[in-house]
């Protein structure tokens, strides 16, 4: 449950900060989380810090969003420290080995 949480939390805390809406928040962060390789119904924080560490700065920038890189940082630091970095509700909801988005699927 704590992985749902997580990914609510994240997408919250994305349109605060950006002009995105819900819509386009919560869209852009499956699509991101489909090119990594999982799902926001079985994402954990692993799998949410894994997205704003490597593809979500990216992702905001071709949206038009200055500065994306220092948002993705604060947001995974406030993440990790709120819903923990590895021990309850802390996996991905299964073991995952995520592809460089430079990789083909």
């Amino acid at each position: 449950m704590d992985g749902e949480e997580a990914f609510r939390w994240l997408c919250r805390q994305l349109e605060a900060a950006t002009p995105l809406d819900e819509l386009e928040t919560r869209g852009t962060v499956r699509l991101v989380l489909r090119h990594l390789g999982l799902a926001s119904n079985s994402v954990g924080v692993e799998g949410l810090s894994l997205l704003l560490e490597r593809v979500m700065p990216e992702e905001l920038r071709l949206r038009g969003v200055e500065d994306g890189h220092a948002l993705c940082e604060r947001l995974n630091r406030e993440l990790l420290a709120r819903f923990g970095e590895g021990g309850e509700g802390g996996g991905t909801g299964g073991g995952f080995e995520a592809r460089s988005p430079s990789e083909p699927g």
